[in-house]
């Protein structure tokens, strides 16, 4: 059996749920194109740390139970894909 991996390379949105409408639009062209399932690119959904913002970032993480991660889920099971949704905590620190 053979696996279709998507790699997706999204530009940012400026809100969670615009980054939540340009991940799913990407996962349904990924389905379109036979993909079986899509790899999402490291924070995509909150972007990079920036030391200056640092404090505001981190009140930006997205819980596990959030609807935007539960939307998500629900998205993947509904294009029948095999999913795993990787959610870590990491400390933002300023250099």
């Amino acid at each position: 059996m053979n696996l279709r991996i998507a790699l997706l390379h999204l530009l940012p949105g400026d809100t969670l749920e615009k980054q939540l409408e340009i991940g799913k639009e990407a996962c349904i062209k990924a389905k379109e194109m036979g993909a079986d399932t899509a790899l999402f690119p490291e924070m995509w959904s909150t972007g990079y740390d920036i030391p200056q913002y640092a404090e505001k970032l981190s009140g930006m993480a997205i819980s596990s139970s959030s609807d935007f991660v539960q939307d998500l889920a629900n998205w993947h099971l509904n294009l029948k894909w095999q999913s795993v949704l990787h959610i870590s905590k990491h400390t933002i620190r300023s250099l």
